[in-house]
């Protein structure tokens, strides 16, 4: 019997154009159906690869915060311990072995776990502290001072800014018992005695110490921590404080300071405070 041709049969019938367009429906049907698998593969690899990034930032980055006339004790996914002061922002990354923080605003107390292979690292405005294992305090003040104290063990500051002389910003160690007061005009240390030394982390136990310190300082200390507005007369700014007082009552502070001293607190809308000479 003679061999038909494919097509002999539909251009016999006059069906061609029907059986090339089944044809082509059928090759287009196909191609798309390979399409989709790619793409699903494409999307399947997508979602772990965002799950492999997402999944440690979520479970390995925080940023957290205190309100104001309120302390914070917070466990690091490392170990080591922050103590957070009253209206303290803290960021902190560690994921894939880092151990970097950034503090924001505020104050803040750390006790840190040893680890020489991966230092530990807090990003201030001045610049970067960085240590392997210690106790430290670091405070901003509302004047843009990075203030860092050292209870035990080494650190190392690297300013943020250098002098245009020198290729680099020159790091700093601090020993314990060092305190380090960095702002854009330079950095300065000094040594505190052991009184002086539990005197600046006192805040910790609730309380601020007020020897040295000026009447402009401690309403500055007392704005920061509890959010209000207490403005000093220039002409008692400098009188000089002692003692301590609690941190957490504001008006017992206030009342303390009209009896202790010739001054008068006025108290103004929104819970301003402004205090005069008598």
């Amino acid at each position: 019997m003679p061999r038909v041709a494919p097509l002999d049969w539909p251009r016999s019938h006059g069906r061609v154009d029907e059986v090339l367009k089944d044809i082509t429906t059928k090759l287009a049907n196909r191609r798309r159906r390979r399409l989709r698998q790619g793409g699903s593969t494409l999307v399947l690899g997508l979602l772990i690869f965002a799950g492999a990034w997402g999944l440690p930032w979520l479970r390995h980055t925080d940023r957290v915060g205190t309100a104001a006339a309120t302390r914070q004790s917070l466990a690091l996914a490392d170990g080591s311990t922050a103590e957070l002061n009253a209206r303290t922002q803290l960021k902190t990354d560690f994921r894939y072995g880092r151990r970097r923080l950034r503090l924001e605003q505020g104050e803040a107390f750390f006790s840190v776990i040893k680890d020489v292979a991966h230092p530990f690292l807090v990003e201030t405005p001045a610049g970067l502290v960085r240590v392997t294992g210690t106790q430290f305090n670091v405070r901003l003040t509302p004047q843009g001072v990075t203030e860092v104290t050292l209870i035990e063990g080494s650190v190392e500051f690297i300013p943020a800014t250098r002098p245009p002389s020198e290729p680099s910003a020159t790091p700093v160690t601090l020993a314990p018992g060092r305190q380090l007061r960095a702002q854009t005009a330079g950095v300065e240390l000094r040594t505190l005695s052991s009184t002086a030394l539990d005197d600046a982390v006192a805040w910790r136990r609730g309380r601020l110490v007020l020897d040295d310190l000026t009447l402009a300082e401690v309403a500055s200390r007392f704005t920061a921590y509890h959010g209000k507005t207490i403005t000093v007369a220039p002409d008692i700014a400098t009188l000089k404080m002692g003692g301590s007082c609690p941190l957490d009552d504001l008006p017992g502070f206030l009342d303390f300071l009209t009896q202790a001293l010739a001054v008068r607190v006025v108290r103004e809308a929104n819970e301003t405070y402004r205090v005069t000479a008598r």
